[in-house]
Order: C-alpha cells, then sequence, then structure tokens
C-alpha cells in the first residue's frame, strides 16, 4: 500500500527533498491500475576547512537524485526508474572533476499465484559513464613509461593519465522467476 509523502531532509549539511505519490484509477478502460511516483533529490556542498591542497573533499557528489513510476494492474506489474548522479571533484583543487551520470531502467513483471516471472531492461539506452572515477597514480606496465612506478608518477605533469573508473554496466537484460514460500 503506498502512502503519500513529502518530506524535507533538512537539518542536514546536505539537505534534499522526498516525495512520494500513488493513485488508483478506476473505470472500465482502467479497471484496477493503480500508479504511484517516488522521487528523491539531495544536494551537498561539502568542504574542508583547513586542507593546504584545496577546499573540495574529494567524491563528494554534489547533485543526486532519481525518479519512479510504477503502475499494476490485476497480475502485471511496470515501472521505470531514472537515476543521476552528478559532477564530482576528484581532487582537492577541484582541478579535475567526474562527469555526471544519468541511466534508466526497466521492469515488468507477471504473477501467478506465488511464482513471479519478471524481465529487467538495465541502462536501457546504453549509456557509456562511469559508475565511479578516481584520480590518483598508479603504474599499468605497457601503458605507462617503462621505468616508472606508482610512486614516481607526476599526475601533474599531463604525461601520465592518472583518471581510474569503473565503468557502467552495459545495456543489460535479466530475466528471473521469483517463488514466495
Amino acid at each position: 500500500m503506498c502512502q503519500p509523502s513529502l518530506s524535507w531532509m533538512g537539518g542536514v549539511k546536505a539537505p534534499g527533498l522526498r516525495g512520494v505519490m500513488c493513485w488508483r484509477i478506476s473505470g472500465w478502460i482502467w479497471a484496477s491500475v493503480s500508479f504511484g511516483i517516488d522521487a528523491v533529490w539531495t544536494g551537498n556542498h561539502a568542504r574542508y576547512v583547513d586542507n593546504p591542497d584545496g577546499p573540495y573533499i574529494e567524491q563528494s557528489v554534489e547533485n543526486a537524485g532519481q525518479l519512479g513510476i510504477a503502475m499494476t494492474r490485476k497480475n502485471w506489474e511496470a515501472s521505470a526508474r531514472v537515476r543521476y548522479l552528478g559532477t564530482y571533484p576528484l581532487t582537492p583543487d577541484n582541478a579535475h572533476r567526474a562527469g555526471d551520470e544519468t541511466d534508466v531502467n526497466l521492469r515488468g513483471a507477471y504473477t501467478i499465484g506465488k511464482v513471479q516471472v519478471y524481465g529487467e531492461l538495465l541502462n536501457a539506452f546504453d549509456e557509456h559513464g562511469k559508475d565511479v572515477v578516481y584520480w590518483y597514480p598508479a603504474y599499468v606496465a605497457g601503458l605507462d613509461p617503462p621505468g616508472e612506478t606508482s610512486e614516481t608518477i607526476d599526475c601533474d605533469s599531463g604525461a601520465v593519465n592518472c583518471r581510474m573508473s569503473r565503468a557502467e554496466e552495459p545495456r543489460t537484460l535479466r530475466l528471473g522467476v521469483k517463488i514466495r514460500f
């Protein structure tokens, strides 16, 4: 059962907003159809106070949010969720930043008794973003200059790329069966 609400997550240094709405439509075309919307947004302005390298906190995401919609009708379920991860600094001086990322996931399911068959399409638009990005020296044999080590690499020289990341999952179709006992 959906409980409509709107709440302000204040009183902290990273305020945010969360809202939940739901309704049921009836009539001969929309018999027993229920809809729901769930939305969250948060912002962050975290800073170091006395860091000689700079005020920015590495990997401190500045904005993030998601929006989900869902529909149910008898034994059928369908939903979509959009997630956004904003930009963030990779170094305390903010000279290097990670880009933002948005992904969309879709889900459909059909339930018969205690058995549910479902399909999920993850990263529906096949975005090629990065789930996480870091900035640090790391030597990779065959890619970096011979004789270098992680300790001798100078990320600020421009000769070596010190951006490390994990690629976002490619578009993926996941099928499954869930049995309730």
